[in-house]
């Protein structure tokens, strides 16, 4: 016959741990990169018939594992998204400046061309005038200064852009670095229950963020760590994987050019 009390102690830290995962989740809905808890239990089986005792229904009750909501095809479905409305928002950042350098205003382009071809039919109208020449001149120099100015207003915004691109590359680096750090301690939490919760939490932070510098494939093995490659097809370079992480810089050099779907193109350096 079960032992009533060993059943009742079983029932007691089981579900004292169940409680303790519900405070866990109060406790932490407004953590970045948590993720609510659930404990699923399972009877502990009962004894086999011998000559010497009985056989019984069951010894009480045990915690099986402490399950993360998580959805691996929902978390990589949002991690391309990401990266799409990243790179989307970008590009239009990058247009907007660039149509409104372009596009007819006060004392624009426009306006420096309508006067120096004005000026120059003036001037074939009556090329022996002096004072005419000198407005075609004039003209023309105001038309040749719009475009300077236009060119280095374009300068500024590829600079701007390339350190938008630099700024991202380092912060991507730093995010595979910082996940190859954690993956490494993954091993040595294996044989709790619910240990690499935490570990799988702050795996997805970073691998949130990176998605936001740019496009990546994620595969986890049955532990939980992530290979990270370039690209949402999954067929791209590889990033993060037993090799170490990427070290992704803008380009400059012979090394492999990968695109960073934010910022432009970022290089990949082992």
């Amino acid at each position: 016959m079960s032992n009533i009390m060993d059943i009742a102690r079983s029932a007691i830290g089981a579900y004292r741990t169940a409680l303790g995962v519900t405070g866990e989740n109060i406790a932490n809905v407004n953590t970045e990169g948590y993720r609510r808890r659930d404990v699923t239990t399972s009877q502990i089986g009962g004894a086999q018939t011998t000559v010497t005792t009985l056989a019984t229904g069951g010894q009480g009750v045990q915690i099986d594992q402490i399950r993360r909501a998580f959805d691996s095809l929902l978390a990589e479905r949002l991690r391309t998204s990401t990266a799409d409305v990243s790179a989307a928002e970008v590009h239009l950042d990058a247009t907007k400046a660039v149509e409104t350098t372009l596009l007819p205003n006060t004392g624009g382009i426009d306006a420096a061309l309508e006067d120096f071809f004005a000026s120059m039919g003036s001037l074939a109208s009556s090329p022996a005038d002096t004072s005419l020449r000198r407005v075609a001149i004039e003209a023309g120099r105001t038309h040749a200064s719009a475009f300077q100015g236009i060119a280095a207003n374009l300068m500024r915004l590829r600079d701007a852009t390339l350190n938008a691109a630099e700024m991202a590359a380092a912060q991507a680096t730093t995010d595979l670095r910082d996940l190859n750090e954690l993956q490494q301690r993954f091993t040595s939490n294996t044989g709790t229950v619910g240990a690499l919760n935490p570990l799988h939490d702050e795996r997805d932070r970073l691998l949130s963020s990176l998605s936001k510098q740019l496009g990546v494939a994620v595969d986890l093995d049955n532990v939980g760590r992530a290979t990270v490659t370039l690209g949402t097809s999954g067929g791209g370079p590889l990033l993060l994987g037993e090799g170490g992480p990427a070290n992704l810089t803008v380009p400059g050099g012979p090394d492999l050019t990968l695109n960073l779907a934010r910022h432009g193109a970022v290089v990949a350096r082992r």
